[in-house]
């Protein structure tokens, strides 16, 4: 019966009045593309943290306001080919964002506002997408705002990257970014400041068109996958380095129900002294993703963790890389 209730809405919005807007997130590695998903959809879509490229995979996290849904489409940092290879990205990592691009109806180019490095200009990656797919409008989203100490610079920055990409007279350092952006929003994605603002504009520069998605879901990813990132996450919070890269996840056992969640997760590693190095906090490791995913399955959480240890694990064992 619920089910019934749920598809009835569902046909009847889409009969009527539904509208839908695509918009791909992209930018440079860590300036805050997967937070900012987050706090649009109001739930977890993607892991977040200080390391670049945590962001390994493209994930839509949907966000329906009155008869509009917004799909929002997180995608990898973006880097040059080469820079990919020195990396060891794979092939999916790097094309990514490039095909997601072609298939939005917005881009959404999103720059870290705090970094002195980065902040005056926009990669010449991301141009060069952004050059490929004239068809689609583009906004500039400056983010963290909250840590840049001079709010009078916001101004200035907006400007020159609303400006097109050139170099300064000696022909060394490149600043600007492009004339295409038909808007520009400064926000914090971490505090969520502005965030309202954006997704005003979103919503009004939707399109008649049905619902890819039910009301209900606000991930395409699945409940094994969203568990592997909570994992991830606090994986590359607590420990950094090769841990977090080097895991292979397993969900052995997940049962709810309104009161509580049973979750049991299998956590191996090739190296002994890795699983040995994740023992020593192993505990701080399962309180902090017993509380994340409390918040991801809204009820408690009763978490089991296994630590085991196998050699020579190929490519297809790290699922979750």
């Amino acid at each position: 019966m619920r089910q019934l209730r749920f598809l009835e809405r569902f046909l009847c919005t889409s009969v009527f009045d539904q509208k839908v807007l695509k918009v791909a997130i992209l930018g440079a590695p860590n300036a805050g593309k997967s937070t900012l998903i987050n706090a649009a959809v109001g739930s977890r879509v993607s892991a977040v943290s200080e390391i670049k490229h945590t962001t390994r995979t493209v994930a839509n996290g949907i966000k329906n306001i009155g008869n509009c849904q917004i799909i929002f489409t997180d995608t990898p940092g973006i880097v040059s080919f080469e820079e990919g290879h020195r990396l060891n990205m794979d092939r999916a990592h790097l094309r990514g964002p490039r095909r997601v691009a072609g298939s939005a109806d917005m881009l959404a180019i999103i720059t870290d506002v705090a970094s002195k490095k980065t902040r005056n200009f926009i990669d010449e990656n991301i141009i060069e997408i952004m050059n490929s797919n004239l068809e689609v409008p583009a906004i500039l989203i400056l983010n963290k705002i909250d840590l840049l100490k001079r709010k009078e610079d916001l101004i200035p920055v907006a400007s020159m990257l609303m400006q097109k990409r050139t170099k300064d007279v000696w022909g060394y350092h490149s600043y600007g970014g492009s004339e295409r952006f038909q808007k520009c929003f400064m926000i914090s994605a971490f505090s969520g400041d502005g965030v309202d603002d954006l997704l005003d504009y979103l919503v009004a520069s939707s399109k008649s068109g049905a619902w890819e998605y039910s009301d209900q879901i606000y991930c395409d990813s699945s409940i094994d996958f969203q568990i592997s990132e909570v994992f991830r996450e606090k994986l590359l919070i607590i420990f950094g380095h090769e841990i977090p890269w080097k895991v292979k996840q397993e969900t052995v056992l997940f049962h709810g129900n309104d009161d509580v969640v049973r979750l049991h997760q299998k956590l191996t590693w090739p190296k002994k002294s890795q699983c040995r190095y994740v023992m020593t906090k192993l505990d701080q490791l399962s309180h902090a993703c017993e509380i994340e995913l409390s918040k991801m399955f809204h009820s408690k959480v009763i978490l089991t963790v296994d630590i085991s240890q196998k050699h020579n694990m190929t490519k297809d064992d790290l699922k979750y890389y």
